[in-house]
């Protein structure tokens, strides 16, 4: 990541991935203003993806319309490289891996997710379990394996168990 230095007196509306469709944190208010620290990691599909500061002890990973960016600034494309993985377990999707870890929802066990890029024992993931948007989950959560347990199927009524695994 990289400080830049915005002309200050601005705010934009900072998304939860690369452009509107995402939605925002913030209960759908999230801003960003150019007084304060931010820092631009790169930029996608016409976005670049910030950190910013919200309070002393939380900040937000997301994404602004790269146009907001300094013409002097160079920032780098951002290049992912796309995993489909599963949630082990349930667990809490968060836009600050590295001081709060506030959650912004809970993936239940076995959803599907993309993994886009792992940071230390945190993995960048995008989720359209209900609203498209991205977030940091611990690594140690994710499998590259789907394999479904068939002992609780709905199907199954009690005669005939079930044993053994999909994959």
């Amino acid at each position: 990541a990289t400080p830049v230095r915005f002309s200050g007196g601005r705010k934009y509306p900072v998304y939860q991935g690369p452009g509107p469709d995402y939605g925002q944190s913030g209960g759908g208010r999230a801003m960003v203003s150019t007084n304060d620290w931010i820092q631009v990691f790169g930029v996608e599909n016409g976005y670049a993806m910030i950190q910013y500061d919200i309070t002393r002890d939380h900040m937000r990973i997301g994404w602004i319309d790269a146009s907001a960016l300094p013409v002097t600034a160079s920032v780098p494309a951002l290049r992912f490289h796309p995993v489909s993985a599963w949630t082990t377990a349930a667990v809490t999707l968060t836009d600050d891996p590295l001081h709060s870890g506030s959650a912004i929802i809970t993936l239940p066990r076995g959803a599907w997710v993309t993994r886009l890029a792992v940071m230390g024992d945190w993995a960048y993931v995008e989720s359209s379990t209900g609203d498209l948007l991205r977030g940091f989950v611990p690594r140690s959560a994710l499998t590259e394996d789907q394999v479904f347990r068939l002992e609780s199927c709905p199907w199954d009524d009690g005669r005939a168990p079930l044993r053994g695994t999909l994959t």
